[in-house]
């Protein structure tokens, strides 16, 4: 998230992202140091904001382009299903490297499977199971819709083959519609995204650590977290996806696994012995 953030400011104001990734660790620092209520009340005043600037700009780049929809739908269901039609046969590109790839981002992009939204409904839901498994089910959903809006509109502005990637090429397509605006507000939104998701992963990750650490080891914690906040704002892109899907695959995993072992807690409690 801090790498989307530095990446986007960078892009756009031409930023150093050391200066942004120290701006972003010291913001970090403030709301990790303030607990998780302060965590909390910054998330909740982020949301708002970030969903009505991304829904209504993106809603009017559609409109704005509305004669491609069709067009861009059915390059899109090619992509998925026949890749090689649009990369090229050269390039080998096949359909379980776009799974794997398809897998690896649909992951990053919803978090599904790899627990976290089980110890963020379990700090801050409600006591009723069925409700909170509810709505981590929809917030997999509202993720990839959000994701798939994204990739409309790029897809529909016609920029998605220009051989940029990550938020230039967001950019890219909100300038066909805003013009030098468009960089402003896709900036913004990797802003106020990236900063929403890292306050709630401030969160969640807190309270594994606690929970780990039997709620010692606080204050380390908070400057370990301050400091992979500014390593992700200037790692190169390349790199920091790679360590991204190790992380992902470590999570999945020990995920896996606790799942398994309360398999027979759960059976017990569905037939009530």
């Amino acid at each position: 998230q801090t790498h989307a953030i530095s990446y986007g400011v960078h892009t756009t104001w031409a930023v150093d992202p050391y200066i942004t990734g120290a701006a972003l660790a010291l913001f970090i620092c403030y709301i990790v140091f303030g607990g998780a209520r302060r965590i909390v009340a910054v998330s909740d005043a982020i949301v708002p904001v970030k969903v009505a600037v991304f829904f209504g700009a993106t809603l009017i780049i559609i409109s704005y382009h509305s004669g491609s929809l069709v067009a861009a739908l059915e390059l899109m269901i090619k992509g998925a299903f026949k890749p090689e039609a649009l990369m090229g046969g050269a390039l080998g590109i096949t359909i379980m490297q776009s799974m794997t790839s398809g897998l690896n981002l649909s992951l990053t992009a919803t978090e599904s499977g790899l627990g976290t939204a089980a110890i963020l409904f379990g700090y801050t839901g409600s006591n009723d199971a069925v409700r909170n498994g509810l709505m981590g089910m929809v917030s997999a959903f509202v993720s990839s819709l959000v994701c798939f809006i994204v990739a409309l509109c790029i897809v529909m502005s016609g920029v998605w083959d220009s051989g940029l990637q990550s938020t230039a090429l967001t950019i890219a397509s909100f300038n066909t519609v805003f013009g030098a605006w468009g960089g402003w507000i896709v900036t913004f939104l990797s802003i106020s995204f990236g900063i929403g998701v890292t306050v709630s992963y401030a969160y969640i990750t807190r309270a594994a650590w606690l929970a780990v650490t039997n709620g010692r080891f606080e204050l380390f914690f908070a400057l370990a977290y301050c400091a992979a906040g500014f390593a992700g704002a200037i790692v190169d892109v390349h790199r920091m996806w790679t360590a991204v899907q190790i992380m992902n695959g470590v999570l999945l995993a020990i995920n896996l696994f606790g799942l398994l072992l309360l398999m027979p807690r759960l059976v017990r409690s569905y037939y009530g012995k």
